[in-house]
């Protein structure tokens, strides 16, 4: 006589999204020109997770424009192309590996900026189905370009980082991920 059990262990999800209530895709914009894009991150995964954001800046040195000061300006570096203010309760990651220069597969170059959402004090830890809802920021401005050519893309790239919440602070968890990846730039590809 015998008796056996088996027991289902299931596997967690980690998944983030995002989601832009007010973007308007595919609108033209012209120079020194606004746009609403509210960026807020979610988690759709089946185990609490901590969600970092990552925005990809493009940057250029082939785009003439006006400064401030009313002045055409022919840049010798790269410059940023796409601006933005983050909201309070976002915190800008300075550490090695969350920054950089990316360049797509067409050689399209972006400063690549992380931040953490800060809430009481520390990194906010999220549950299944919560979301961050102050959004990482509210618009972005182009510069006041002279000099572009109508096909010519400006893209800003917005990037859900996640991982898994247990048994360690937020930042162990991310240097888990750091170390598992090498860097914490994900691409845009």
């Amino acid at each position: 006589d015998s008796a056996q059990k088996v027991n289902q262990i299931p596997i967690g999800k980690v998944s983030a999204s995002i989601t832009e209530p007010n973007y308007e895709d595919n609108k033209p914009i012209v120079p020194a020109g606004e746009r609403a894009k509210d960026p807020t991150f979610s988690n759709n995964g089946t185990v609490d997770s901590y969600i970092r954001a990552q925005v990809y800046v493009p940057i250029s040195d082939q785009i003439k424009y006006v400064d401030e000061n009313e002045q055409i300006v022919t840049p010798t570096n790269n410059i940023e192309l796409i601006s933005y203010q983050i909201n309070s309760g976002w915190e800008k990651i300075e550490e090695e590996g969350y920054t950089g220069v990316y360049e797509d597969a067409e050689g399209n170059q972006y400063n690549v900026y992380t931040y953490k959402y800060i809430e009481n004090g520390q990194e906010k830890m999220t549950t299944p189905g919560e979301t961050i809802t102050t959004p990482l920021f509210n618009k972005i401005k182009i510069i006041n370009y002279l000099d572009i050519d109508e096909g010519t893309p400006i893209e800003i790239h917005i990037a859900a980082l996640a991982v898994q919440a247990y048994d360690g602070t937020a930042e162990e968890m991310w240097q888990y991920y750091k170390n598992q990846n090498g860097t914490v730039i994900v691409g845009v590809e």
